[in-house]
């Protein structure tokens, strides 16, 4: 019957029975069809992973942040925090003037009439005070949780990922979560379920449970009354059902449901708020920056559907929505500036770029020879 057949039904056919001796070969090894796919992300994953890590070393990124955050005896110093937040600042006001003259020369080559130029340009505020508070607030908050040794949850796993580098200021100005909403419930499950915020991203995870630490008050308590009632409905419906049963906050359930762990965790817990409150200096201070900063981030008005409202913001919402642009210029004009840099030394930028260009050119040559091989 196969004489019958066109020769691309063949192949076909020829192929499924292929790729059937081929499943069954891997059932008989244990080998799974998508290890495959898993393989390939991990090695993906690696190698843009050590390519990062090749950039960085060329702009002293990975750079201890501690010289400028210590005094000579290796204590934590407010006075010099405060002079190195005060220099990254300058230096995200010269990033926001230079882009807004790189928009200004855009638009004016694009042949725009003056007036459209100057209402286009509305969109690139100064960068005044308001701007500049939420910029600060971040980078004390930033600066405090990366110079702190004892960062650690009541099980001793490092809470903070802070590698106590420049790089910690870039990776905690990322935006971790999409919405207010999204990082509510965040904060309220893990109160709920956990109590210890092990499960928040990115900066939001060391300083609520910090903030937790300094004040003995779960973070969802410190809300003003409005915002506790408005992020309530975002919980899971289950969760959030069983939290109204009992007529209490997140963290008074976890309290109500986990009486035994709570008890013996709740001694811990105090030893080691204890500890942070004797070793950290100005509690309230980190706290109030804290808030703030976390009330600006995710300010409710940035995505309303009323215009005047959004006018509120609008001068915010550049500097929020590019925080990690500002944050990450700000800190390379600083290594630069301190010789940590190496992007405009021309030997050590120049070695680093010809041996990056050898490497692509023998990654071609063995790529070819692995797709003779491949073919053969």
């Amino acid at each position: 019957m196969t004489m019958f057949l066109s020769k691309k039904v063949c192949d076909i056919l020829e192929l499924r029975k292929g790729n059937d001796m081929k499943k069954e070969e891997q059932r008989k090894t244990g080998q799974k069809e998508t290890d495959n796919i898993a393989l390939l992300k991990f090695r993906e994953k690696l190698f843009l992973e050590e390519m990062e890590q090749y950039r960085a070393g060329l702009t002293g990124e990975y750079e201890s942040i501690l010289p400028y955050v210590r005094d000579d005896d290796g204590r934590y110093s407010e006075k010099k925090t405060c002079e190195l937040i005060d220099e990254l600042t300058d230096y995200a006001r010269l990033y926001r003037k230079y882009e807004s003259e790189e928009y200004l020369q855009k638009l004016e080559e694009s042949g725009r009439s003056d007036e459209e130029i100057e209402e286009l340009m509305m969109l690139f505020p100064e960068f005044g005070p308001d701007q500049e508070a939420f910029f600060r607030a971040f980078l004390y908050c930033a600066l405090r949780i990366s110079e702190m040794d004892m960062l650690c949850d009541p099980e001793g796993k490092d809470i903070s990922r802070a590698t106590q580098t420049f790089h910690d200021l870039l990776w905690f100005s990322g935006e971790h979560y999409k919405s207010p909403e999204e990082l509510y419930v965040g904060e309220a499950v893990s109160e709920a379920l956990r109590n210890d915020y092990a499960d928040m991203k990115g900066i939001y995870r060391p300083a609520s449970w910090l903030v937790h630490m300094l004040t003995g008050k779960a973070l969802s308590n410190l809300y003003p009354e409005e915002l506790q009632k408005e992020y309530f409905h975002y919980i899971p419906r289950g969760l959030r059902r069983a939290i109204e049963e009992l007529g209490c906050t997140p963290s008074e359930f976890f309290r109500a449901n986990w009486k035994e762990g709570f008890l013996s965790d709740e001694k811990l817990m105090k030893e080691i708020a204890e500890q942070v409150k004797n070793q950290f200096e100005e509690p309230e201070k980190f706290v109030e920056c804290y808030l703030y900063f976390r009330s600006k981030r995710y300010d409710p008005r940035y995505d309303s559907a009323d215009p005047e409202l959004v006018a509120e913001v609008v001068d915010m919402m550049n500097i929020v929505y590019s925080l990690d642009d500002y944050v990450k210029a700000a800190v390379q004009l600083f290594t630069e500036k301190r010789g940590l840099s190496h992007l405009q030394d021309d030997d050590t930028y120049f070695t680093a770029m010809t041996l990056l260009r050898r490497a692509e050119k023998q990654l071609k040559k063995t790529a070819m020879e692995d797709r003779r091989r491949f073919c053969e």
